[in-house]
């Protein structure tokens, strides 16, 4: 099953030189769309909090961007929620069912978990289609009762780490070159430096620079012939650690790129006297892309021509990160470089605001001031709280994780608060992080091939020992997962296909014979039920000095503390054969008589869209049970056995609706029968209420630096509305609220809230 590309790829071209450039480049152009023409996944885990106590649960809201068009995934239904121990052996595994891009789930942290540190990832089978697998991953802490530190000796030149990257990939004699410099501590953090200088072998200083707070800075210099240079860095603490250049090319074109983030774009392309004979007139291309959409140049340089200069102008450049590749007259790539196009339109931010009520509760509202429905989940934590440091927020998840290929330090600097000195130090990340991780060798002879389908739901296929006689059939039912099916004879095996049944659920089953219902052990297999997950080792922090969290609490009770709920102001729900929604209803028929062109709900919904399709009034929308429907992902699995009654009407603004209502078990089986019930092994993870274990104190220093105060998944506020959360403040001064999400058109959303 292919899943292509939600939106067609943009094509912009400033120079089409000749009619032999249109020819070369099409190769690259073809290779290029055809890489990247099925969807791809990107899952990122909001987690109400990275270091947990024993007793508690791991509670997590997931979301799923379909990368081309870079909103919630419109189809994507089996996400894989696994966790690994740190030597990389798979702890548990959960299967969470995603519904127009969201899900949300819990691990619970019980006695077997025995280490100090775990490793949550989450991915799903078509992503492994692809060379480039966009995994979700984040490092679980436990807090240990053990008080001491587990550490190793230490030498000085093991605290620090000096890294540096030209932005061309590497340095060029005799002209310009530029360097990105990275400077870091044993714990992986950049670190911010007295003053830095760059030394010719004969001590000279050429040129001085210093880092920013994440330990990213640069430099500027020109590469003399025949010379060595070295970079010197004096931390803060007085202390020097140098690092030795690599040697330059004597031939070669470097590239230097400025993005101010106003309105244009410069791109400078370099080369030196020695070079000029191999590249003359020869014709390059330039491209910028991201993916989904792509721009492209073609330059020469002419006779003593060492520099050529682009200027784009931003708003013609796709909107987040971008890549600059730059092909030789062979298209072969020679040079890239990442860049980010800022546009405040990527983002939005709820509003937030709290009310004190009597005893030790508080209301927060939350308001969404945008123009779209938007969905959110929110973690409420102690303002002291050291508990929540997520490797990575959404942002970077979508915005930057899908197009590079290292780890980004705190990566909420970048995106909080922007302003230009922000911009200008992610360009400095972004520079610091080299090519992109799409190999140009895997798009020009190695597109993706489907070795794994396209997942949607758990298939179910029941096979019987002996074949129904004629008036016999088998009745299927379970309530918890909302099948009811009768299999008729000759259909053996018979298969219910995309349904979401949970784990542990049960399904009943009863031979009918004439009026009587005899017990029936069909054998049952399972389709997409589980996923052979491995974890790269490679991920896995090694820190020469682990210092472990002490926790003043034991193992939490079992024993939970209700809290209160999500007031939620809207309509009651209505679970009656009342239509609602329809201004006028034009037929109601029962199910029994119409005319379908399968035994599957789906097929049915499809065939009345075609029926209206050229209709002055075309089918708009989609009810069942009084419940809009935005997705077929809700439909599969549904059989029109199932089906009571349908009715068509005229909404108030004028679409037509079509609803639809199913029986109910207590409905479809008024007799009293006899079932054999099998428990499902496998299934969807059941979705459960948040609850806090039985802390033994909210005053300790382990509650306020380590405990949770709430948790709110799957949230979703209206246009220019808004929910109000009532929660207890356990008696802590202040609350921090952590809210991610993202709205139908893809905005993100990603803030810290201090409440009292």
């Amino acid at each position: 099953m292919k899943r292509k590309l939600a939106l067609p790829l943009l094509l912009f071209s400033l120079v089409f030189s000749t009619l032999s450039a249109q020819k070369k480049q099409s190769s690259i152009d073809s290779s290029y769309v055809k890489y990247f023409q099925d969807s791809r996944e990107i899952p990122y885990l909001h987690l109400n909090k990275t270091t947990f106590i024993k007793g508690e649960e791991i509670w997590f809201q997931a979301y799923i961007l379909e990368q081309n068009s870079r909103t919630p995934h419109p189809s994507t239904s089996n996400l894989y929620v696994s966790i690994f121990d740190d030597h990389g052996k798979l702890k548990d595994q959960q299967l969470i069912h995603i519904n127009e891009g969201k899900g949300y789930g819990s691990i619970h942290i019980d006695s077997t978990f025995t280490k100090n540190h775990y490793y949550l990832k989450a991915s799903t089978k078509w992503m492994q289609n692809f060379n480039e697998i966009n995994s979700f991953s984040q490092k679980i802490s436990l807090l240990t009762s053990e008080k001491k530190v587990k550490t190793n000796t230490l030498l000085e030149k093991d605290f620090f780490e000096f890294q540096v990257f030209p932005e061309s990939g590497y340095l060029v004699e005799s002209i310009e070159n530029r360097l990105g410099i990275l400077i870091k501590d044993r714990k992986n953090i950049g670190q911010k430096i007295a003053k830095g200088r760059l030394k010719k072998k004969s001590g000279e200083i050429v040129s001085e620079f210093t880092t920013n707070v994440m330990g990213l800075g640069i430099v500027s210099f020109y590469y003399e012939k025949d010379e060595s240079y070295t970079l010197e860095a004096i931390l803060e603490n007085g202390s020097i650690i140098t690092q030795k250049l690599s040697s330059a090319k004597q031939k070669g074109i470097a590239m230097q790129v400025d993005n101010p983030n106003t309105k244009y774009l410069k791109i400078m392309l370099l080369t030196n006297t020695a070079t000029m004979n191999h590249i003359k007139n020869k014709q390059y291309e330039v491209w910028i892309h991201n993916t989904n959409t792509y721009y492209k140049n073609t330059i020469s340089f002419q006779e003593n021509e060492t520099a050529k200069a682009l200027y784009i102008k931003n708003d013609k450049l796709a909107r987040g990160v971008n890549i600059i590749t730059v092909f030789n007259e062979n298209n072969k790539p020679i040079l890239e470089r990442i860049f980010f196009n800022y546009d405040p339109s990527i983002f939005t931010k709820p509003n937030i605001s709290s009310t004190t009520i009597k005893g030790d509760s508080l209301i927060t509202k939350i308001t969404n001031t945008s123009n779209e429905r938007i969905h959110l989940s929110a973690s409420f934590l102690p303002e002291t709280t050291k508990a929540y440091k997520p490797s990575n927020i959404i942002y970077s998840s979508f915005l930057l994780k899908p197009y590079i290929k290292g780890d980004i330090q705190n990566p909420n600097y970048y995106f909080k608060d922007i302003n230009r000195t922000k911009l200008k130090d992610l360009d400095l990340l972004l520079l610091t992080q080299g090519w992109s991780k799409y190999h140009w060798d895997d798009i020009f002879t190695a597109p993706p091939t489907t070795n794994f389908n396209f997942e949607n739901g758990i298939d179910i296929t029941i096979k019987l020992n002996n074949s129904l006689k004629k008036k016999q059939s088998i009745l299927v039912l379970s309530k918890e997962n909302n099948i009811i099916r009768e299999i008729k004879p000759k259909e053996n095996p018979y298969i219910i296909k995309n349904t979401f049944i949970k784990k542990s659920s049960g399904l009943n089953f009863a031979l009918k014979y004439g009026g009587k219902f005899l017990e029936v052990s069909p054998i049952l297999s399972y389709s997409n039920s589980r996923f052979f997950e491995s974890f790269n080792r490679n991920n896995i922090d090694t820190l020469k000095k682990t210092e472990l969290e002490i926790s003043n609490f034991k193992t939490l009770s079992k024993d939970v503390e209700m809290l209160d709920e999500v007031v939620v102001k809207s309509a009651e729900r209505k679970y009656d054969n009342e239509v609602t929604g329809a201004a006028s209803m034009l037929r109601r028929v029962k199910a029994e008589d119409l005319i379908v062109p399968s035994h599957s709900l789906v097929e049915y919904v499809r065939s009345m869209r075609l029926q209206y399709s050229y209709s002055v009034r075309p089918l708009a929308q989609v009810f069942l049970n009084n419940d809009l429907i935005r997705s077929f992902d809700l439909l599969y699995g549904i059989d029109m056995s199932e089906v009571r009654e349908v009715a068509y009407g005229i909404s108030i603004m004028g679409a037509r609706q079509l609803h639809i209502y199913t029986y109910s078990p207590r409905e479809y089986y008024k007799e009293k029968v006899q079932f054999t019930k099998v428990k499902l092994p496998v299934g969807f993870a059941s979705k459960k209420e948040y609850y806090n274990p039985k802390y033994p104190s909210f005053v300790d220093d382990t509650y306020k630096y380590y405990g949770a105060i709430f948790w709110k998944p799957n949230i979703t506020i209206a246009p220019n509305s808004s929910i109000e959360v009532t929660v207890s403040k356990h008696f802590q001064d202040g609350i921090n609220v952590y809210i991610e999400g993202i709205t139908e058109s893809g905005k993100l959303v990603s803030s810290k809230y201090n409440i009292k």
